[in-house]
């Protein structure tokens, strides 16, 4: 079957298992599947790959599951850590890339296997493509592994919910791996290099005359860039009220014009290159819609704001597109932490990003970071990536109301953007309070505010 691995396949048929195969859509990850086919979260098992003594071990576990590193030592007298799947692609060599069964012994690799999945009835799980699943009864999935590695290792999604968020507590040790401090001050250069492309277009926007034919040449191998572009110059990414049908990348440079057309490829470069997660609300897939939906909004505000003469609306729609990144970077560089900072943001809708944030930083990997605060971390990444010192400056002070250094319009702007989503339940600007001095420094007031909210903003966010 061709969207079976084949080790998977013929391992099937010899041990006699009936078995369904679920066709759905390519997509980014298992939620994403499930959802497509309407599959209940708890019929589906993950696989993770992770790391003890140089050896690889699979860890299989519910979706809805939390791996708990600390009953898995406590049971194995092993320190394990999670291991980034474009690094093991190899061990899978008839699986598409990402794709990870959790069948171990088919690839030598050891595996443990959650308790809890010999409670299920059905078993869904990754077929090797991402346009497949298999379906078994759970007693025939549990037959499939030796009864010895089944572990209780995990925890309910839900109990994160419960979790106290504060200095003394420990609970949030128990979902992050134990690792070697010196490896993790390492994995700071760890990042990716900036894009060729990136580089050639901030050469681009030092020249002294920036025409489109110089913009369409650098862009014109880039299809999926150009593809973006194209779509951000309509409806509803539209930086204009005039609707217009934008066919190739000629007529979106017209639409959007060079600057913001340049400045916007600059912020999705950073978008494609970094790995996010795809689902929660530190996902790609939200993430990314409310940076376009920021710099939409940026774009449109500037023009409300009135006596300020030292802030450019294509510069203003990039740092808000960009002004996030430093989700994007601890998501590259402390998967784990990371993957639990989105569940429990999505477990506690109620508690501020920043305090979920300061408390799980401050365990396993990404320790080495506990003073920085995602803000920071995406300064820190802007200047690694050479983007100009003004970016760096507003990712840095984006969320200090009181900010009144250099380039201090740019920074109320964002500040009052994040506001003005956060205000729509869109946002994690955390104080909900009108920052009335970021009004002031912008020439706005409550009225306009409103004025801007009801012509623009509910009209934009109505079309997401």
């Amino acid at each position: 079957m061709a969207h079976v691995a084949s080790r998977i396949e013929q391992y099937l048929d010899q041990r006699q298992v009936n078995y369904e195969v679920l066709i759905h859509p390519p997509v980014s990850s298992l939620m994403q599947a499930a959802q497509s086919l309407a599959i209940p979260e708890d019929h589906i098992i993950r696989a993770v790959v992770l790391k003890a003594d140089d050896q690889f071990t699979i860890a299989v576990l519910p979706l809805g599951r939390m791996l708990d590193f600390s009953a898995l030592t406590q049971v194995t007298g092993r320190k394990f850590e999670p291991v980034p799947v474009a690094m093991v692609t190899d061990i899978f060599p008839d699986c598409e890339a990402g794709m990870v069964p959790p069948l171990g012994s088919l690839y030598q690799l050891d595996t443990y296997c959650d308790s809890s999945v010999q409670q299920m009835q059905q078993v869904v799980f990754e077929a090797g493509s991402r346009r497949a699943f298999i379906r078994v009864k759970g007693r025939d999935f549990a037959a499939l592994i030796d009864r010895n590695c089944f572990l209780a290792m995990s925890r309910a999604q839900h109990e994160l919910g419960d979790i106290r968020l504060d200095e003394q507590s420990s609970s949030l040790r128990d979902f992050v791996p134990v690792h070697d401090i010196k490896h993790s001050i390492s994995q700071l250069y760890s990042l990716p290099p900036a894009p060729p492309l990136l580089q050639r277009l901030q050469d681009y926007t030092l020249t002294a005359t920036r025409d489109k034919t110089q913009l369409i040449e650098l862009l014109m191998n880039a299809a999926p860039l150009s593809a973006q572009l194209q779509r951000m110059a309509m409806p509803p990414f539209a930086f204009s009220d005039i609707e217009c049908s934008v066919g190739s990348l000629d007529e979106a440079i017209d639409v959007l014009g060079v600057d913001l057309c340049v400045a916007l490829a600059q912020g999705l470069l950073v978008w494609d290159t970094l790995t996010v997660p795809a689902d929660g609300p530190l996902g790609k897939t939200s993430l990314e819609r409310q940076a376009r939906i920021s710099a939409q909004i940026a774009y449109r505000l500037i023009r409300c704001c009135r006596g300020i003469v030292d802030i450019d609306a294509a510069t203003s729609a990039q740092m808000a597109l960009m002004h996030k990144v430093g989700y994007l970077v601890l998501a590259q560089l402390f998967a784990p932490e990371y993957f639990l900072f989105n569940r429990i943001v999505q477990a506690n809708p109620d508690i501020p990003m920043s305090v979920i944030e300061k408390n799980l930083l401050a365990y396993g990997q990404a320790q080495t970071l506990m003073q920085m605060g995602h803000v920071e971390v995406g300064a820190w990444f802007l200047h690694y990536w050479g983007f100009p010192d003004v970016l760096q400056q507003v990712s840095e002070h984006h969320q200090d109301a009181e900010y009144d250094g250099p380039y201090q319009h740019y920074v109320h702007l964002l500040i009052l953007v994040d506001h003005l989503l956060q205000d729509s339940g869109r946002g994690d600007a955390g104080n909900k309070q009108l920052p009335q001095k970021s009004l002031s420094l912008l020439g706005l007031n409550e009225k306009s505010l409103d004025d801007f909210k009801r012509n623009v903003l509910h009209p934009v966010l109505v079309q997401q």
